[in-house]
């Protein structure tokens, strides 16, 4: 979203020099109200509140799933790959969704937790969830990272049908909503996990 920020910007003042006009004002907010924001809720009874939950929801957690053998750590090179999915599979993505009372998202979130169970046998899975946490904020037009990144629980079962963990995923995303503005590295910090853990943040879903 910071990027996006910058680009439309960027694109204003493209705009202004081939029209041979003046860029308009730039629309940017000051960071520092949303210092003073972030102090204030640290502050907050919110804060106590949300740092429970989630000691709560993440009790005898383990330790992250991971997809690579051996510690891990920042890599040299990244590998991207990209897929296109065409419009049968976009509306079976949708169906999917629909199925359990959720969105297509959910059932991407779903598809992912059921492909880590069968790659590591685990059936109790934290994959990492960006939120934005910015709508209502301060941060809402200061070009800045403001994204969260958060674990999302979930207990994939070999018996459990697809829409059924469809549901699982959007109960758990309802139960977070609430809590997401609570820092993922706090969150990390607040279970004092070992040296050299992975921590429960695992594969994530963006």
């Amino acid at each position: 979203f910071g990027f996006s920020l910058f680009n439309r910007r960027i694109g204003e003042h493209y705009t202004a020099l081939v029209a041979g006009t003046e860029p308009p004002a730039p629309r940017f907010a000051p960071v520092e109200p949303v210092v003073r924001e972030e102090e204030s809720y640290r502050e907050s009874d919110a804060f106590a509140a949300d740092r429970a939950f989630w000691a709560d929801y993440l009790a005898d957690v383990e330790e992250a799933v991971a997809l690579s053998p051996g510690a891990s750590g920042i890599a040299r090179r990244s590998r991207a790959v990209r897929f296109t999915l065409d419009a049968q599979q976009q509306n079976a993505l949708a169906a999917l969704g629909k199925s359990a009372r959720g969105s297509w998202g959910d059932a991407v979130t779903a598809l992912v937790a059921a492909y880590l169970r069968g790659a590591t046998g685990r059936d109790d899975i934290t994959i990492g969830f960006p939120v934005m946490n910015r709508l209502g904020s301060a941060a809402l037009n200061v070009p800045m990272t403001a994204v969260n990144v958060v674990p999302l629980r979930l207990r994939p079962a070999a018996r459990d049908s697809l829409s059924g963990l469809v549901g699982q995923v959007r109960d758990s995303v309802a139960r977070c909503r609430k809590h997401y503005r609570y820092r993922g590295e706090d969150i990390q910090r607040d279970l004092r996990l070992p040296a050299g853990s992975r921590g429960v943040i695992g594969p994530s879903v963006n």
